[in-house]
């Protein structure tokens, strides 16, 4: 089940090039700055930051 998730949250991150370039301060940054502007790009960022702690889970 945890491995679905996973998936989609890294089907959604892979919409940003080289997300996994790119630091966790920047791909909050740009998060919160899509907000209220491009809410399919916020979510890619916040599905970023997902997969970035994701060994947390």
């Amino acid at each position: 089940m945890l491995d679905d998730y996973k998936r989609s949250y890294e089907e959604c991150a892979n919409l940003i090039k080289d997300w996994k370039s790119i630091s966790s301060i920047d791909l909050c940054n740009n998060y919160i700055k899509n907000l209220n502007t491009d809410s399919n790009k916020a979510q890619s960022y916040l599905s970023a930051v997902i997969c970035r702690y994701w060994y947390i889970i």
